[in-house]
């Protein structure tokens, strides 16, 4: 079903980023892989760009505000340029997860702040 949508619908959304996503009714929860394309793939992306990082997820079918959630959060991450680099150029599963538990802690930080 997700190269379908993608074949009608693409989900790349500039910058290298690319969230291809469905629901489920054979899930409990939301499920996400994050891929990343030291070459790029192309996603027929809006600004032309090849996609380096892609966030694929699955999400039930009656919860898709969980899914909304996740994606303008990740969103908020990913739309910091250092973060993008810093993930692009990662070697490993390990850094990249690094990087985005320490954006998180930011941003508990930030919201404890305001």
């Amino acid at each position: 079903y997700i190269e379908e949508f993608e074949n009608n619908h693409s989900t790349a959304a500039g910058k290298g980023i690319a969230y291809p996503h469905s629901t489920s009714i054979e899930i409990e929860s939301l499920t996400c892989i994050l891929g990343v394309s030291k070459n790029g793939l192309d996603f027929n992306s809006p600004d032309g760009q090849l996609c380096h990082i892609i966030l694929l997820s699955l999400s039930p079918r009656n919860d898709p505000e969980k899914h909304r959630k996740f994606i303008t959060l990740f969103r908020s991450m990913i739309s910091n340029s250092n973060i993008r680099t810093s993930i692009l150029e990662s070697n490993n599963s390990t850094n990249i997860l690094n990087i985005i538990n320490e954006w998180e802690e930011k941003e508990l930080l930030m919201d404890d702040l305001e």
